[in-house]
């Protein structure tokens, strides 16, 4: 087969395929063709007046019979007109796709009726006289047989405007699909519709009753009864929302019929009461049925099962009533200063703490029907449970609860079944039946929710039900884990009004703190005096030396490099406490300029390598780091203290490790040696100004403690932070970072 033919045959199968993907399914037709009467044009006429589509039924003689407001809307003229116009009717003005006039006998709604057979997809350009202009429509037009009669009784005409679309293929393609699914969206709402609509006439006789509200009634399918009033004998079967029988002429049907309509927010809530089963709560909606004089004859109501839906909001309801309990509790506390397990050992503040947690456990306990909730504390160390509180027990009950309480571990609660303690661990809900827990009591099964901070067990939260037939729904879970969350936070909470009370008593030692800051000054003032006194005796010894005695020129040599070494010393401390007093002072100003970093780290490092032998000094730098904005001489300075510091604190040599790293918009630098370490307890304070770490290891070490404090104010005037870590005997890490860009100071 040629290219051409093969062409030509794609196109006639894709061709095939449009026209099959345009029809309508068979079962919309066939619900089309069971509208006969006029009370069902009337209930039909209800429903597509709700559509997004235009829609207009014709008779056999095409006459318009019926037309929602959207239909009038799109086309541009009153309903009146549109009533009257027939598809032929010269006032219309309609045009085919290529421009040209559409003939009469070529339009959906007159091919249809002549044929009998469906029009779909059908482009029709008409002219609104509102807009003076012509709006483009899609029309699906489908016929009705009754009793599968050659030509139609009357059709039906669906259609939407397409004229925004920017090309007409376009159009046919998406509204191809648009068709499609809008006729599987009629027929679903055809299925729904039937299961939940119900007729009655003026007199509130059954003419018709949905299968939901039928079932609802336990009524059988056939044999219905003549009217409501025989139905409902007894009136507390139907009551209103809050459970109080219903009067008669409060019925839904009752008000519809003296022309109430009720939708949206006067939609009414009726309560189903059923013979041993779950009483079932309906939405009724619905709208009067009128004649052609405005009379009216019968209501059209639809039914929907809200069961489900109020049961979760009055479950909202009782969550958030129980929540602003809890934080009323909670606002009213005064003294509540101590831990969760000081507050039942000491006594202290009980009674406030006690409200909190069973306010907090109510919660659950209100929505998700259970018989008891607990909740446990956990202490990490030796396993133990604490009780907190317990909700649905008597003052009895609650007593022998604490008392079985005593001593109880975590692993007594899942009777060392392991499985189930690491599922604790990993924060999962998990279920014990009787026997497979140490808990007694009267519940017959029970929820236990592990209560985490981060990723540390700290509590449970048990849920007791007295049966064992328990079905967790999601939302039941939810909920049962959103308390989990909120037992931590209490939790959290109790602690943190304990770091409260421990910063109330440092501030009460603040008088103290102050002396020990005036010792630290008057120790760093013996420190620095030593240190000069030490630096200047080397230079008044060597020179004298040099004065006084017959040298060589090698030894003079070494004697004047030993001056020069301690005239140094008295220089750079000089220019710390110089630095230092700028700092403290805010005088001390940043001289800006565009640097590489890395080019500082490469030209500090080989200026030490020559006066640190003993020591291998390795690089670890980022590959083309950002130029920054920053003063050279004050990060120069940065990275010598560090460096010096390494060197200093690793008197027997060794690796000592610089390196940096591009992280997000910072450029973070690192120090590493193997050396002494710092203590634990003197990390916080060693960037601290007139602050040493003195231990026998450091005793002999030279030193003011001015270069931490330094680095870590030029740091932080470049946009950065600096901090350590170490462990005793075996080195430390030094790290600052720097923001880099146009923002970086």
């Amino acid at each position: 087969m040629s290219k051409e033919g093969a062409r030509k045959t794609g196109e006639q199968k894709t061709g095939e395929q449009q026209k099959q993907r345009r029809k309508p399914s068979t079962s919309v037709i066939e619900k089309v063709d069971r509208i006969h009467s006029q009370d069902e044009l009337r209930i039909y006429r209800s429903l597509f007046v709700g559509m997004e589509q235009g829609v207009i039924v014709y008779d056999a003689e095409g006459r318009p019979v019926m037309a929602n407001p959207v239909a009038a809307q799109i086309l541009g003229i009153p309903m009146e007109q549109l009533m009257q116009r027939t598809p032929s009717d010269p006032a219309w003005r309609m045009l085919q796709e290529d421009g040209t006039p559409f003939p009469v006998d070529a339009l959906p709604v007159v091919r249809s009726l002549r044929s009998g057979q469906l029009q779909a997809g059908i482009v029709v350009g008409v002219l609104n006289p509102k807009e003076k202009a012509y709006r483009w429509l899609l029309m699906n037009v489908i016929p009705s047989h009754p009793s599968r009669a050659t030509r139609p009784d009357f059709v039906l005409m669906v259609f939407h405007d397409c004229t925004n679309e920017h090309q007409h293929l376009d159009i046919l393609r998406s509204s191809e699909a648009q068709a499609r699914s809008r006729l599987e969206e009629l027929e679903a709402i055809f299925e729904v519709i039937a299961d939940h609509v119900s007729v009655y006439d003026c007199n509130m006789h059954i003419l018709h009753m949905g299968r939901v509200l039928r079932e609802a009634l336990e009524l059988p399918e056939e044999n219905l009864p003549e009217s409501l009033d025989i139905l409902v004998k007894d009136q507390s079967r139907i009551l209103d929302e809050h459970g109080e029988p219903l009067p008669r002429d409060q019925w839904p049907t009752a008000r519809i019929l003296r022309g109430e309509v009720l939708k949206d927010a006067n939609a009414v809530d009726i309560v189903v009461q059923r013979a041993e089963k779950h009483d079932v709560r309906f939405s009724i909606t619905g709208a009067p049925l009128f004649d052609q004089y405005g009379h009216i004859t019968g209501a059209v109501t639809i039914s929907m099962d809200v069961t489900r839906r109020r049961m979760l909001e009055q479950r909202t309801q009782n969550a958030l009533h129980a929540i602003l309990s809890m934080a009323e509790a909670m606002v009213e506390e005064r003294h509540d200063t101590g831990s969760l397990i000081a507050a039942f050992s000491e006594g202290e503040n009980a009674e406030s703490v006690d409200m909190v947690r069973r306010r907090l456990a109510e919660i659950p306990y209100h929505l998700l029907d259970c018989e008891r909730v607990a909740l446990l504390l956990l202490d990490p160390e030796a396993q133990t449970l604490e009780p907190m509180i317990i909700v649905g027990a008597s003052p009895e009950q609650e007593l022998q609860w604490r008392n079985r309480m005593q001593d109880i571990t975590l692993h007594d609660i899942v009777m060392g079944n392991e499985a189930l303690l690491k599922q604790l661990y990993q924060g999962e809900v998990i279920g014990l039946r009787p026997g497979a827990s140490a808990l007694k009591g009267s519940s017959l099964y029970r929820v236990v929710s592990p209560i985490m901070q981060g990723k540390q067990l700290i509590g449970l939260l048990v849920i007791g039900y007295a049966t064992l037939k328990v079905r967790l729904e999601p939302d039941d879970l939810s909920i049962i884990q959103g308390i989990g969350r909120l037992a931590a936070l209490l939790i959290a909470r109790e602690k943190a009004q304990q770091e409260r009370d421990q910063a109330l008593q440092a501030l009460r030692d603040a008088n103290e703190e102050l002396e020990r800051l005036n010792r630290m000054k008057s120790n760093f003032v013996s420190i620095v005096s030593h240190e000069f006194r030490t630096a200047l005796t080397g230079i008044q010894g060597f020179s004298e030396i040099m004065r006084d005695s017959e040298l060589s020129a090698m030894e003079v040599k070494e004697y004047a490099a030993d001056i020069h070494a301690d005239a140094r010393r008295l220089v750079r401390m000089i220019n710390n406490m110089l630095d230092l007093d700028r700092l403290e002072s805010g005088r001390l100003r940043l001289n800006l300029g565009w640097l590489d970093l890395n080019a500082i780290i490469i030209e500090v490092v080989n200026r030490l390598r020559q006066s640190a032998p003993k020591h291998h000094i390795r690089l670890r730098l980022a590959k083309a780091l950002p130029i920054i904005l920053g003063d050279r001489d004050k990060l120069t300075q940065v990275v010598v203290n560090l460096l010096n510091n390494a060197i200093k604190y690793s008197p027997g040599g060794g690796e000592i490790v610089i390196g940096s790293i591009l992280e997000g918009s910072m450029i973070h630098v690192y120090v590493k040696d193997n050396g002494l370490g710092i203590p634990d307890d003197e990390l916080e304070r060693i960037f601290e100004r007139y602050t040493r770490v003195e231990t026998m290891g450091t005793r002999f070490i030279q030193g003011t403690g001015l270069g931490l404090p330094i680095v870590k104010e030029i740091v932080q005037l470049h946009g950065g932070e600096v901090w350590a870590e170490s462990a005793v005997g075996e080195g430390s890490v030094f790290h600052f970072t720097v923001r880099y860009g146009p923002k970086s100071v």
